[in-house]
């Protein structure tokens, strides 16, 4: 068995691993009867194949640029590594669940996704930034 547990799909569509214990009644559910309709959002509602990209520091430096630390979460039973593009240059790989750039204030978008071990890439999450110059309100 694969080191991410055994898989089952519960109605809604999403799917757990048994070695997940935050969905540890879900999946036991899932075992029992693969049709178990799971409601607790705050538990189970996970997107297959999508990153969570959010900001996890924004600190100025000296020259004015703003080094920007995000970090990414995402749920896939495949999964291999996360990719990020700033401003639509290529394609980075990330290796861990944290990214770090140095940002000119204006205006950025941020772009991350995940790969999986098939090579496909996951849908693409996206944050729009507005970097204030220093002294900037």
């Amino acid at each position: 068995m694969p080191a991410f547990g055994r898989l089952c799909r519960a109605s809604v569509g999403h799917l757990t691993t048994s070695d997940n214990v935050a969905v540890r009644r879900a999946t036991e559910a899932c075992t029992r009867d693969a049709k178990v309709r799971v409601d607790d959002e705050a538990t189970f509602d996970w997107h297959v194949n999508t990153v969570a990209l959010y900001a996890l520091e924004a600190r100025r430096r000296d020259d004015g640029a703003v080094q920007l630390t995000a970090g990414l979460a995402g749920y896939s039973p495949a999964f291999d590594h996360f990719e990020v593009s700033v401003d639509d240059t290529a394609w980075q790989r990330v290796t861990g669940a944290r990214y770090e750039a140095q940002l000119a204030p204006g205006e950025h978008v941020l772009r991350a996704r995940l790969v999986t071990s098939a090579g496909y890439p996951g849908p693409t999450s996206r944050v729009d930034l507005r970097l204030a110059a220093a002294g900037e309100g």
